[in-house]
């Protein structure tokens, strides 16, 4: 039964997928890269270009010396995918396999945009005022990829407010768990008034007090994104059998969020590194018994 087959060795991915696109989104994206596995093997070249175009456009704000750069390059990839639409996309190794995921699922071009606009926002270092603001960056960098993801699967049901309950909550727990990375860089991602209410200063780290105040503007922002996958699986019945893989990212944000809770909302803690243990069968027991 091919539909849910999950397989990791690389020889046993189908030949269409692109390596370059493959080799992307396991090095740096591996979680969506197990994603990737739960899907239709028909579904994953598409889904690995579409995957590894999103690492392209994260890797800006890493790769570059100053905003400007940064935004010439976003330009660059608005650009390519405007002339991709238009049969004539530029030379590169990732436009390629993302043309012929588009050609063979219809993918909509403006979802494309906006990731690539959710992530001029990498370019500004102000951190976010409220948790609204947070939110609000988690849908635009997140959401649109769930809903290519679904046009992919075959899902064509507007499920636009599932696409971004799941999109919110995949993106809060990366977020959550990248604030050491985030930090370390120069980036705070935390809400300015969570901060203040817990009186947490990032000048204070790594003191235990620090990090305990940390916890609790992390608990916060842990309870609302528990509402946002509540919310996503309480609209599991108006999902198709072929889109569930789609949603899986809310399976897997739930797994992340029990192991933030037994850390006591500390994303300091060892335990937070690498996926939670035997994710991969826990996935597939899910999309097998039709949950995400």
């Amino acid at each position: 039964m091919l539909w849910y087959r999950i397989e990791f060795p690389e020889e046993l991915m189908p030949e269409e997928v692109d390596s370059y696109c493959a080799d992307l989104v396991r090095k740096y994206d591996s979680d969506r890269y197990l994603l990737t596995m739960m899907a239709p093997v028909s579904r994953r070249a598409a889904l690995l270009a579409v995957y590894a175009f999103n690492v392209e456009i994260v890797r800006i704000r890493e790769s570059v010396s100053e905003s400007m750069l940064g935004a010439i390059r976003l330009q660059w990839w608005r650009d390519a995918i405007d002339a991709l639409y238009s049969g004539r996309g530029p030379a590169h190794a990732v436009i390629r396999p993302l043309g012929e995921a588009v050609e063979r699922h219809g993918l909509s071009q403006d979802l494309f945009h906006r990731v690539i606009d959710g992530r001029a926002a990498d370019l500004d270092s102000t951190q976010p005022a409220t948790l609204d603001g947070l939110v609000a960056y988690a849908d635009e960098t997140s959401t649109p990829l769930i809903l290519l993801a679904l046009e992919i699967t075959g899902q064509r049901e507007d499920l636009s407010a599932v696409a971004s309950d799941a999109g919110v909550a995949w993106a809060l727990t990366g977020l959550v768990r990248a604030i050491p990375f985030h930090l370390r860089n120069g980036w705070n991602c935390l809400p300015v008034d969570a901060c203040a209410r817990h009186g947490f200063a990032v000048q204070d780290l790594p003191a235990a007090a620090a990090q305990e105040k940390l916890s609790r503007v992390v608990c916060d922002i842990s309870e609302y994104t528990g509402q946002r996958i509540a919310a996503a699986r309480s609209a599991r019945g108006r999902l198709t059998r072929a889109g569930l893989p789609a949603l899986l990212p809310v399976s897997f944000a739930a797994a992340y969020q029990r192991r933030l809770e037994r850390v006591g909302f500390n994303p300091y803690d060892a335990r937070m590194a690498g996926p939670p243990p035997m994710i991969a069968w826990r996935l597939l027991l899910r999309l097998l018994s039709g949950r995400y």
